[in-house]
C-alpha cells in the first residue's frame, strides 16, 4: 500500500496557544513549560502552557544564519565543510540546542499526542481512535491512515506547523507503505511501533526544518543534482545516526503524561545537543 502525500491537513481546531512563536517569526522566544503539553488522559484535549521565566534567550544574528548558508552551500558542493560542521552551526544560529529544543514545541507536541494515541491494547486503540472518529470497516488503508494523521497533525497555518504535519505524514508513510502492511491490524501498533514513529518523526523534523532555514534551496542551482542529492541523503543519515542513539535513553515504556513530556523534550535537546557539538 502507498501512503506518500496521504496527508492534506487536519480540520479539526487549532491546539497551539496563541502566543506560540513560529521559527522564522521575530519577538523573543519564551519557551512553555515541559510539563504542559497534553494532560495524559486526554490524548488530543487542548493544552494550556505555562511560560518559563528562567529562560534567557541566546542572541541570534544576521551573520549566524550567513555562516549556516554559506556552510550550506560548501558542504553540499564537498567544498571543504562537513555535515558536522553545518550541522554545529545550524544549531548555534538556533540560538544553541536548549533553544532549538524549545522552538520545536509544535513537533514535540505532536510526538506525544502520537504516542498517547497509540498506547494501551489493540481493543483500547481501537476503541479510542473511534471514540475520535475514525471508522474501520469497510474503509481502505489509505483512508483510515489520512484520520489518524488529521487527528495527531497540528492545523498547518503556520510554517512551523505545516513542517510538523509533513514530518509527521511521512513518518507515517515511510511504516505503512512496507509490503503486507494493512492498517485495520491494530495489534501492529505496539511499543515497536511507537519507537519507529516516534524516531521517523522525529528525524524528519529535524532534518526538513534545517533543509528549509539553511538555504539549500537556494544553490541546488548552482551544484549538479546528484552532489545535491547525496549531501541530502548523508545529511539525514547523519541525524537519524543521532536520533537512534539519543532516542532509548529517553523513551521508556509505563511514562506517565508528564514524564513522557519530559522524556521527549530532552530526546531533542540531547539530539541538538550532539548535532551541535560533534567534531
Amino acid at each position: 500500500m502507498g501512503t506518500s502525500n496521504l496527508y492534506g491537513g487536519p480540520k479539526r481546531t487549532i491546539l497551539l496557544p496563541p502566543d506560540y512563536l513560529d521559527i522564522d517569526g521575530e519577538g523573543p522566544f519564551v519557551e512553555p513549560d515541559v510539563d504542559d503539553v497534553v494532560p495524559p488522559d486526554n490524548p488530543l484535549g487542548e493544552r494550556c502552557p505555562e511560560e518559563d521565566e528562567n529562560l534567557i534567550p541566546s542572541p541570534i544574528t544576521l551573520q549566524d544564519w550567513g555562516s549556516v548558508k554559506r556552510n550550506t552551500s560548501k558542504a553540499a558542493s564537498g567544498s571543504g565543510v562537513s555535515i558536522k560542521g553545518l550541522t554545529k552551526s545550524y544549531v548555534r544560529a538556533l540560538g544553541g540546542y536548549k533553544q532549538a529544543a524549545g522552538k520545536a514545541l509544535a513537533a514535540r507536541n505532536t510526538a506525544a499526542r502520537l504516542f498517547l494515541m497509540f498506547s494501551g491494547s489493540p481493543e483500547v486503540i481501537q476503541k479510542r481512535l473511534e471514540e475520535q472518529g475514525v471508522q474501520f470497516e469497510g474503509r481502505s488503508s489509505i483512508d483510515i491512515v489520512t484520520d489518524i494523521c488529521e487527528l495527531i497533525a497540528p492545523v498547518p497555518d503556520t510554517a512551523e506547523n505545516a513542517l510538523v504535519s509533513k514530518a509527521l505524514s511521512q513518518a507515517f508513510s515511510d511504516f505503512f507503505s512496507r509490503p503486507g502492511f494493512d492498517a485495520e491490524s491494530l495489534n501492529l501498533f505496539d511499543m515497536s511501533f511507537l519507537l519507529a514513529m516516534l524516531e521517523r518523526m522525529t528525524v524528519n523534523y529535524i532534518f526538513f526544518k534545517l533543509i528549509r532555514q539553511s538555504g539549500i534551496g537556494c544553490v541546488r542551482g548552482n551544484i549538479p543534482v546528484h552532489n545535491t542529492l547525496h549531501f541530502e541523503k548523508d545529511l539525514k543519515v547523519f541525524i537519524d545516526g543521532i536520533v537512534k542513539v539519543e532516542l532509548p535513553k529517553h523513551i521508556q515504556t509505563g511514562l506517565t503524561g508528564t514524564e513522557l513530556n519530559r522524556a521527549i523534550k530532552e530526546l531533542y535537546v540531547d539530539s541538538y545537543k550532539v548535532m551541535m557539538s560533534m567534531r
